[in-house]
């Protein structure tokens, strides 16, 4: 009878417990994820995440305050790219080692450290022309890619399109890029291909420094209310300056396509200061250069015609390819490529041995000017299969990338040294 009398008061102890151990465990539980929350997002606003998170991981090792979830979280959230997977895996042919790559695309295996995280970011962008192919640029940067990652720079590339491919009416593309052309270099702020260009570049920065799917990560993991912290936090990060990293933007344009890369490099340098990043324009038509920008800037152009698997050049000619290093050794006659006769370089200036200002050609010119002798003419710079192969088994491509890739690299070093 005791025991039937004691079990009401069983239950009753039960329930209590239960309604007090529950928000207890809530508590601990919403404590531990906060705490996650906290240390992904201050992984994600720097620029060493991997570095933040193993030490994040060591500290909480060692202060016995290491929940799974912690550890869980920061694997889960932590930004990644196959640039940070083939070093470790370089490092693991080199030391004999093993390079496991977890299901969050991470070496934890490898030795990461701040030099690491910190390396050198080259933001490539491919810049087209009026009414271009969908895919034209794709194998340029394809090429570009694999080149200056092999110096060892982590590259993001993209192929943009200022005025639109060829799924847009050509009219209204065209007036678009006259107007860029006309453009005084004081109106930069008026450029329809720029203003695009440096909008693509401002998004590429934001998402690198809060990706969008990790944003929606952490809005899905904590409350509403913690949602409101969490979009302070990306607000915050996101007003910070706009390359976190020691990095550089890089701007190849062809046709219409160079003209925006110029003036996108304007308005940045306007922004940001510093040096002007690398403009390359190939097969452009001719703008006027600032200033600040002209030892950035190099003008590419098809010198003449030759046939399609046409006759080889001689030594003399071969160097005149490459001829950014004296600007002044271009040839003077008319070139191929029809764009480039569009448009000028020049403008009124006064001449030291003159007493009233005169007209000159190249007032406004970039610093560096280089002739190709390419198959073909505008559209085909960058042809790299049969009939645009000569003699010597160079392709377009070939003799395009001759033109630029010295130069490029020069540019590089300069300022990422």
């Amino acid at each position: 009878m005791s025991d039937l009398n004691a079990l009401p008061l069983i239950l009753l102890l039960l329930s209590v417990f239960n309604f007090v151990a529950l928000p207890v465990s809530n508590a601990v539980s919403r404590h531990a994820e906060a705490a996650a929350d906290r240390y992904a997002l201050e992984m994600l606003g720097t620029a060493d995440g991997a570095v933040t998170m193993h030490q994040k991981l060591a500290v909480a090792a060692l202060s016995d305050v290491n929940p799974p979830l912690l550890v869980q979280w920061l694997r889960s959230t932590h930004p990644s790219d196959m640039a940070r997977i083939v070093q470790a895996e370089r490092y693991a042919a080199a030391h004999g080692g093993e390079c496991a790559v977890t299901g969050a695309k991470e070496t934890h295996g490898f030795p990461i450290s701040g030099d690491a995280g910190a390396g050198p970011v080259l933001r490539l962008y491919l810049l087209n022309g009026v009414r271009s192919a969908p895919h034209f640029l794709d194998r340029l940067k394809e090429t570009l890619c694999e080149r200056l990652t092999a110096l060892g720079c982590e590259v993001q590339g993209r192929v943009l399109f200022p005025y639109d491919d060829w799924h847009r009416r050509l009219l209204p593309q065209i007036r678009e890029a006259r107007h860029d052309i006309m453009l005084p270099y004081r109106r930069y702020e008026r450029s329809v291909g720029g203003r695009r260009v440096l909008a693509e570049l401002e998004s590429d920065c934001a998402e690198n420094a809060f990706p969008r799917a990790q944003r929606n990560a952490v809005e899905d993991r904590i409350g509403r209310a913690k949602v409101m912290e969490s979009k302070e936090a990306i607000v915050a990060m996101e007003s910070k300056p706009l390359v976190r990293r020691k990095g550089l933007a890089l701007f190849i344009g062809h046709s219409a396509g160079g003209v925006a890369a110029v003036h996108a490099a304007g308005l940045l340098l306007a922004r940001e200061g510093g040096m002007p990043c690398p403009v390359v324009m190939i097969g452009s038509p001719k703008c006027r250069i600032p200033g600040p920008l002209r030892d950035a800037v190099l003008y590419v152009q098809a010198e003449r015609k030759r046939e399609a698997r046409g006759a080889a050049r001689d030594a003399e000619r071969r160097l005149k390819t490459a001829a950014w290093e004296q600007p002044s050794a271009l040839a003077a006659g008319k070139a191929a490529d029809l764009i480039c006769r569009i448009g000028s370089f020049g403008g009124w200036g006064k001449d030291a041995g003159r007493l009233l200002p005169g007209w000159q050609d190249d007032r406004h010119a970039p610093g560096a000017r280089a002739a190709v002798q390419i198959a073909g003419g505008h559209a085909d710079y960058f042809r790299d299969r049969p009939p645009y192969i000569a003699d010597d088994g160079r392709t377009n491509m070939d003799e395009t990338l001759a033109a630029v890739w010295p130069w490029l690299t020069a540019r590089l070093a300069e300022r990422l040294r």
